[in-house]
C-alpha cells in the first residue's frame, strides 16, 4: 500500500519542521507549506491524501486557503489547527473535517488524520 501524503501549511518553521519529521516517522510521506498561498500553489500540481493547517499567517490564511485547496481538490480531508479558539465558528463556515486547538500532541494529530483516512 502506498503512503498516505499529506501537506502541512503553517508559517512557523519549527511547527512544520516538527510534524513532517513525525508524519515522515510515521508511514506518511509529509510536504510543507509556508503559508496559504504555496500551499494552492502546491495543490495545483499535486494531489494529497489530507491537508493539515495552520489559521493564521501571511499572504494567505488557512481559511481562504482551504476554500480554494476544496476547488483543487473536492473532498480532501482539512485538519485545521489553530492556537485562535475565536476563529472556530468561522473556520466552520469553511468546512473543515476536524479542528485541533494548540498545543496538541503530535500523536493526536496522527492520530485524527489516521481516523480522517480510514475506509468507511
Amino acid at each position: 500500500m502506498a503512503k498516505a501524503r499529506i501537506l502541512i501549511v503553517d508559517d512557523d518553521q519549527s511547527v512544520r519542521d516538527a510534524l513532517k519529521r513525525w508524519f515522515d516517522l510515521h508511514g506518511f510521506t509529509a510536504d510543507e507549506a509556508e503559508d496559504g498561498l504555496d500551499a494552492v500553489n502546491k495543490c495545483a500540481y499535486s494531489e494529497y491524501d489530507a491537508i493539515l493547517t495552520d489559521l493564521e499567517m501571511p499572504r494567505m490564511g488557512g481559511l481562504e486557503a482551504m476554500a480554494r485547496i476544496r476547488g483543487l481538490l473536492p473532498g480532501v480531508p482539512v485538519v485545521v489547527l489553530t492556537g485562535y479558539g475565536d476563529m472556530l465558528n468561522e473556520g466552520l463556515l469553511s468546512n473543515p473535517s476536524k479542528v485541533l486547538f494548540k498545543p496538541v500532541p503530535l500523536r493526536e494529530i496522527e492520530k485524527a488524520v489516521r481516523e480522517l483516512l480510514a475506509p468507511p
